[in-house]
């Protein structure tokens, strides 16, 4: 970013979410020239809301994040990855976060074959065994814990807009302890 085009609140502004981020996206110097007092108050809230330590500790915020890049195809979220590196994150890790993250894609496809095939040409053993298979396979041997598993998959079913899924994994989390 050009800080010669900013005035001095901008540059302060600028030179702030550096500090916290070392990055910064088009809509953040956009606000620094325009409105650094907005991109102040936006900045306020996305720490409380993702950087702050809340509920989740980091590394399965960013096992979150992962998915939910993942499901909605953001090539522009790798911050999120090395900031997951950076809280010890394994790449075995992400690969099972994103192994759920497909096979929340895919239920898509069992999805469909429940509404318009099973009942007449496929009810053995049915969709919702096949998932169950597929998800027991997926967590065989995982390092994750599951509660940490279900918030992954809630991401990727939120991202993915499949309320079906999203609720099955809700109730999972509860009852793997996850408040």
């Amino acid at each position: 970013m050009r800080k010669d085009v900013l005035s001095p609140e901008g540059r302060r502004v600028y030179e702030l979410l550096m500090s916290k981020r070392d990055y910064s996206l088009p809509y953040h110097e956009l606000f620094c020239m325009t409105d650094p007092e907005v991109l102040e108050r936006y900045d306020q809230f996305y720490s409380a809301l993702t950087l702050a330590g809340r509920a989740l500790d980091d590394k399965t915020k960013e096992l979150v994040w992962a998915a939910i890049l993942i499901a909605s195809r953001e090539a522009e979220g790798t911050l999120h990855l090395r900031r997951g590196l950076r809280c010890g994150l394994t790449s075995e890790e992400y690969g099972e976060a994103l192994q759920l993250t497909a096979l929340a894609e895919g239920s898509g496809a069992l999805e469909f074959v429940h509404r318009h095939w099973e009942a007449d040409y496929l009810n053995r053993p049915g969709t919702a065994a096949l998932y169950a298979d597929m998800l027991t396979r997926i967590c065989a041997g995982s390092r994750l814990e599951p509660g940490v598993r279900e918030l992954i998959l809630i991401g990727s079913y939120t991202a993915l807009e499949r309320p079906e899924g999203l609720a099955l994994h809700i109730i999972r989390a509860k009852a793997a302890g996850v408040s």
